[in-house]
């Protein structure tokens, strides 16, 4: 009887095992729906901080290209020009991503780790920009769906993030930087207006307030014409003392050098040998402060045909001089803006830009040593000139430029053996994300 009772109770029991399968599967089925959101919102986020990361970047350029980082006097009441443009540049490469597949909802750029809205204002050394201004930029997602969340009630969500990069000059520190994409023309640290771009010793620039017409300060946004330091190919005697020569522009020495690994990838304008291919294209090899470089004792650099065609070949130039379809610099008002010229590709002439091939890094030695002209080989890095090529003499083959920017190692940057900054960036100024 009793084992009839057992077998009862078990029959009862027939049922529970498929409750539970059932109530299982439920509780699998919801943890698989929020496991999918959670992905998609995960997904999302990464979107987001790459766009808030990508618009800081694009923005702290703009602000390096502009010159700002070259004033570390906050002297410039124009300043709020280049902040605007700034901003600009800043929401324009956010609307370029997406997040969810679909373009941000809100755009916040501003300016400092305190995210002020407005430009800083100029003044004293120490506040405003300095010579390191950050840009900050927050991005926020459009209404995003959340498929499975809606059996709890919840039918959409957002997501946030933000981004703050610096550009860095090194002017004064004892942090060394580097660049890619150096071209191969060495200048002395001369300002053709008198004095020299920076202390050779701290590596402070010390005449720095940006030029503007009629104006005889600063040596940013200074055009100079360049002029070889050699005769002939360089060798053992050639190389001149560096000069000045007044003029309107007023010509400065340069010496051409012996880029190692010279360009592989090259336009099909490019000619001549490696000394041209490495003012056509990029030479991928950093050059950092405290490095040293060779002159170029070929008679590439006195190939003026060549110098004059690798120069156009590089702004986009069908001819010497002005207005042949290459990119302008405007230094009429600071913060300068440039205009993209009739082969510029995939932009409307004449739109503002905020890159350009035209905008090129060039090393600068110290020609307060010795006799003032630069040994054959082994010659020291001091600092780089970020500069506009305007255009190349249809009778030297030389290129006349503009001043954008400078930056000065000091003697303990060039020291010390320190990983330098920028070996990556192609500027004397490196961009570079930092946190909040």
């Amino acid at each position: 009887m009793a084992r009839a009772s057992g077998f009862q109770r078990r029959r009862g029991e027939r049922g529970i095992t498929v409750a539970f399968v059932a109530v299982s599967i439920f509780a699998l089925v919801g943890m698989a729906a929020l496991a999918i959101d959670l992905v998609t919102l995960y997904v999302a986020k990464a979107q987001a901080q790459r766009l808030a990361d990508t618009a800081a970047l694009a923005g702290a350029k703009a602000l390096v290209e502009y010159g700002i980082t070259a004033d570390p006097q906050n002297t410039q009441m124009a300043w709020g020009n280049g902040c605007t443009q700034a901003k600009a540049q800043a929401i324009a490469f956010a609307n370029r991503g997406r997040i969810g597949g679909v373009a941000p909802g809100v755009v916040t750029p501003c300016f400092g780790s305190g995210c002020a809205a407005l430009c800083p204002a100029p003044g004293a050394v120490g506040t405003g920009f300095g010579v390191n201004p950050q840009m900050q930029v927050t991005v926020q997602s459009r209404s995003l769906p959340l498929f499975f969340a809606k059996i709890w009630g919840g039918g959409t969500a957002r997501v946030k993030a933000t981004g703050l990069a610096e550009a860095f000059d090194p002017s004064g520190t004892d942090i060394p930087v580097a660049s890619r994409c150096v071209r191969p023309w060495l200048l002395p640290n001369i300002d053709p207006n008198g004095g020299q771009i920076f202390n050779p010793g701290n590596g402070q620039i010390t005449n720095n307030e940006p030029t503007t017409p009629g104006d005889v300060e600063g040596i940013v946004g200074r055009r100079i014409q360049l002029a070889t330091g050699c005769t002939g190919a360089c060798a053992a005697g050639t190389e001149s003392v560096p000069a000045v020569v007044a003029g309107t522009p007023p010509k400065l020495s340069y010496y051409p050098l012996d880029l190692p690994n010279p360009a592989t990838s090259l336009p099909s304008c490019s000619v001549g040998v490696s000394y041209q291919q490495n003012i056509a294209a990029c030479n991928a090899t950093p050059l950092a402060c405290g490095a040293t470089v060779d002159l170029d004792v070929s008679t590439g650099p006195t190939n003026t045909s060549n110098n004059q065609v690798a120069t156009d070949c590089l702004i986009g130039a069908s001819g010497p001089g002005a207005g042949n379809g290459q990119d302008a610099v405007n230094v009429g008002v600071f913060p300068y803006a440039i205009n993209a010229g009739s082969t510029h590709s995939g932009v409307a002439a004449n739109t503002q830009i905020s890159t350009s091939r035209s905008v090129v890094t060039i090393p600068v030695y110290d020609n307060s040593v010795g006799t003032g002209k630069p040994a054959l080989t082994n010659v020291t890095i001091i600092g780089f000139v970020q500069a506009f090529v305007d255009s190349a003499d249809a009778t030297t083959g030389e290129p006349t430029i503009h001043i954008l920017n400078v930056s000065g190692c000091s003697s303990t940057a060039r020291t010390s053996g320190a990983t330098p900054v920028g070996l990556s960036e192609g500027s004397a100024v490196p961009v570079r994300l930092i946190h909040p």
